[in-house]
């Protein structure tokens, strides 16, 4: 456990540091962080999904 513990801290010191330091602060920008990207991906899949439909047309009326 303490050699596995070792090898994550070593490969994400910062990150585990953060989280140690402030977890709740850690833990609240993380769902944030993970909502946005989220609805971010979401809006660009909803953009290309509307070009690939609008471009369908297009191309069926020529």
């Amino acid at each position: 456990m303490g050699t596995l513990f070792y090898y994550i801290s070593n490969k994400n010191k910062s990150i585990l540091f953060s989280y140690f330091l402030c977890p709740s602060i850690h833990t609240l920008f993380c769902t944030c962080s993970h909502i946005v990207f989220m609805i971010i991906i979401l809006i660009i899949r909803l953009f290309f999904f509307l070009c690939t439909e609008i471009f369908e047309t297009i191309a069926r009326s020529c």
